[in-house]
């Protein structure tokens, strides 16, 4: 099953992710990692991929969707632009305008500094994080960051970031919808979108995030609240 998918789809890349029955004498070792790597796979709760079992017709269904549906997006937004977005604000229940300006590379996240245009004021700068293997949102903080959304690339149609899972993100459930997907933001009907949803134990709000590929976020939802629509960017 793995060779044949990693053939198939040309899937590429190795990390050092090692299941307890898979070793270098196993065949499709390589292959097996690939898919690891690409998230297709995640092998079982005891840490297991069990490559001497059968496969059965639902699981290499799942395996070939998840394939099909294979998406490496970038999801920052770009530096040579300003974004203006609509924002409403969960707190007074208002709706502004938000102008956010690539400011400089920290060392580690792009910096984008937001001005709240309606109001005048410069609220908290903005933090993505972009890797070739993740993606990260945050707002600035002085104390360690806590991205409100991290995920890890290739992304593919499935969980993937489960409730259970260690770590920071513990608690949370994080869902691709779709790779491929539209939505209307301002007065643009955006393709090839990539849809996120993002749940947690700890509150009843589900998010929702719509990206498309080189832009970045065009529209954030909390329920079915639109927190956030990008109204337009300009080239500086």
């Amino acid at each position: 099953m793995a060779i044949v998918l990693s053939r198939a789809f040309q899937l590429k890349g190795s990390d050092p992710y090692y299941f307890t029955d898979v070793s270098k004498q196993t065949p499709g070792y390589k292959e097996i990692l690939t898919l690891a790597h690409n998230h297709l796979v995640r092998g079982y709760e005891n840490g297991s991929f069990k490559p001497n079992d059968p496969v059965t017709r639902a699981h290499f269904s799942a395996f070939l969707a998840r394939a099909m549906t294979l998406s490496k997006p970038n999801l920052l937004k770009d530096p040579a632009f300003e974004y203006t977005y609509a924002y409403y604000s969960l707190s007074d229940n208002k709706r502004y305008t938000l102008n956010y300006q690539y400011q400089q590379h920290d060392g580690k996240n792009d910096v984008w500094t937001v001005k709240n245009v309606t109001t005048g004021q410069t609220i908290s700068d903005e933090l993505l994080y972009g890797h070739d293997r993740a993606y990260g949102q945050a707002v600035a903080s002085e104390a360690n960051t806590h991205y409100d959304l991290y995920i890890e690339l290739p992304l593919r149609i499935g969980v993937v970031l489960h409730e259970d899972d260690p770590g920071i993100s513990a608690g949370e459930r994080v869902t691709v919808k779709s790779t491929d997907g539209t939505v209307q933001a301002g007065e643009v009907q955006y393709t090839g979108v990539v849809i996120v949803e993002k749940r947690s134990e700890f509150s009843d709000v589900v998010k929702t995030y719509y990206f498309v590929d080189d832009i970045g976020l065009v529209k954030e939802q909390h329920n079915d609240i639109v927190v956030f629509e990008l109204l337009n960017r300009t080239m500086k």
